[in-house]
């Protein structure tokens, strides 16, 4: 075992000592995403990076919070991705790939952790414009160097993709998960919400 993995697993035991229970885990971490290179051209590495640190991640997240509700017999997995595996969007890179494994991984959990009474369920949602910035950008797409003019055009063509009129914004994703991890959505597990406003 890793120490990553340990320190995830020793501050689950933590949490769990000291409040008495796990009931909600939400992995959202940096993947090292590669985005607007064809596959074709891409290194492998480009393209394994986000696929191995995003079911690494939430693997080890679920993992640690999974043990503490299997033995309290109740909980909510969530996971986070931008749903592009089910869209025909191209140029997604090594985006597509980890967001297909995350979805995988988010369906066998689920199945396993049912009878647990632990639920294990997603959101899609991509291209939140208060998360968007230039670094971030070119940090998935290193040709796209932009200026407040530049990121504010991104900005409108993502909300020219969305079937509703404008993009979700950030506060509309909390809400979705809050209640994704409420006693009101107890029949939704296994699967993803699309919280894109776009049709996947």
């Amino acid at each position: 075992m890793s120490a990553h993995e340990r320190a995830v697993d020793e501050h689950a035991d933590a949490v769990a000592a000291a409040t008495g229970s796990i009931d909600v885990s939400f992995d959202v971490v940096p993947r090292g995403d590669v985005q607007g290179i064809p596959l074709v051209e891409m290194t492998t590495a480009d393209l394994t990076r986000a696929i191995v640190n995003g079911v690494t991640s939430n693997f080890i997240t679920a993992r640690a919070a999974a043990r503490q509700m299997i033995r309290q017999g109740s909980g909510v997995i969530l996971a986070l991705d931008s749903g592009s595996a089910k869209g025909t969007t191209p140029m997604m890179g090594s985006t597509s790939a980890a967001d297909a494994a995350i979805d995988s991984l988010v369906c066998g959990l689920a199945t396993e952790l049912g009878p647990h009474g632990v639920r294990v369920l997603g959101i899609w949602a991509g291209g939140i414009p208060e998360t968007l910035t230039s670094e971030r950008i070119a940090a998935v797409n290193a040709s796209m160097q932009l200026d407040e003019a530049g990121l504010r055009a991104v900005i409108g063509g993502l909300d020219q993709m969305r079937i509703l009129p404008r993009s979700p914004r950030l506060a509309e994703i909390a809400d979705t998960a809050a209640f994704l991890a409420s006693d009101r959505a107890y029949p939704i597990t296994g699967s993803f919400i699309n919280a894109t406003a776009m049709s996947l």
